[in-house]
């Protein structure tokens, strides 16, 4: 007796709009098994609201690199519970504000790099309790608040990548290196380390190699 055995493999639905000048997505019909979305280099610079949450129950990936989006509505993917990894770089994002990634608790994978991001609210990355990789090189940030994550229930380990903007290298960044939160690796993006802007005394120095106490000093010597 001859007994075959059919192994089904899972493979990714991608929906791929790659590079196709495409300036509004609402005319596009996404199947519901896609597991894959592709929408970089468009023109696209407003997203419907709630266009994502919509019956996409298997999508682990969305890739919107490229575009020309400023805002992120709050809680826009909420409603995806298998998506692993989301790129929104090089666009005009100015803010990520507290509710923009609320309930990704799967995502490992967050590029955000190459926008105008000057601020990250209080409670941004809270649910991202997966995430392993943040890439935020090359955007407007003078600093960053460790209330961007939730500390009771931090990622396991987190490569941050913070290259290419204009630090402010004082006592605020020092909980990047302190024992609390050493789950968090700093990365260099193409060889660089994040590097201060200022004060003037520590102008091209990478922020990876100073210590709690300079960034202290440094706070105290920029109030007297």
């Amino acid at each position: 007796m001859v007994v075959l055995v059919l192994i089904v493999l899972n493979q990714a639905t991608k929906f791929n709009r790659r590079d196709q000048g495409i300036t509004d997505i609402s005319l596009e019909v996404i199947p519901n098994d896609t597991t894959e979305i592709d929408f970089s280099l468009n023109e696209i610079s407003v997203l419907p609201e709630e266009y994502f949450n919509l019956h996409l129950p298997d999508l682990e990936m969305i890739n919107l690199g490229g575009n020309k989006l400023s805002v992120l509505a709050d809680n826009w993917l909420s409603s995806l519970p298998s998506l692993e990894r989301v790129y929104v770089y090089g666009n005009r994002l100015e803010t990520i504000k507290n509710a923009t990634f609320s309930g990704l608790f799967n995502v490992w994978r967050l590029w955000l790099n190459t926008n105008k991001i000057a601020s990250v609210e209080c409670g941004a990355f809270r649910d991202l309790q997966a995430l392993s990789e943040l890439q935020l090189f090359k955007n407007k940030l003078h600093t960053i608040h460790e209330c961007i994550f939730d500390l009771e229930s931090p990622p396991a380990t987190l490569d941050m990548y913070l290259s290419e903007n204009p630090w402010i290298c004082s006592e605020e960044l020092s909980w990047l290196f302190d024992e609390r939160h050493n789950w968090i690796t700093l990365k260099p993006w193409t060889g660089k380390y994040p590097q201060c802007s200022s004060p003037p005394d520590l102008v091209g120095c990478d922020l990876n190699i100073l210590t709690t106490k300079q960034l202290q000093n440094t706070t105290t010597r920029s109030g007297q």
